[in-house]
């Protein structure tokens, strides 16, 4: 399943869809996880219409995304996921970017 990752600074944003390509016949269904730190998913399911053209975005929602909250102590996390993170920075930067 084709899959968009995107980071963001805290506020208040918009969020559409584009079918690139069209591969099944059909209406499409989508969902799009909106995902910060310490807060539970937010799910948003979707569904592209058989007869929607590409290129016409589709406006799924509206999501707020707060400042992160820091606990006593400052944020942490543990060795075992420091240690994958720093081996793995190499191909996160190479894939997907330095986050804006």
């Amino acid at each position: 399943n084709p899959c968009e990752n995107v980071s963001c600074k805290p506020g208040t944003f918009e969020v559409s869809v584009d079918n690139y390509t069209r591969r099944t016949r059909g209406a499409v269904p989508f969902q799009v996880v909106c995902r910060q730190e310490g807060m539970p998913d937010v799910v948003y399911d979707g569904t592209w219409p058989a007869n929607r053209a590409k290129g016409r975005l589709l406006l799924v929602c509206r999501h707020t995304f707060t400042e992160a909250r820091e606990e006593p102590g400052g944020l942490a996390m543990s060795a075992g996921a420091a240690g994958r993170a720093k081996a793995l920075a190499g191909e996160w930067s190479a894939k997907i970017g330095e986050p804006t």
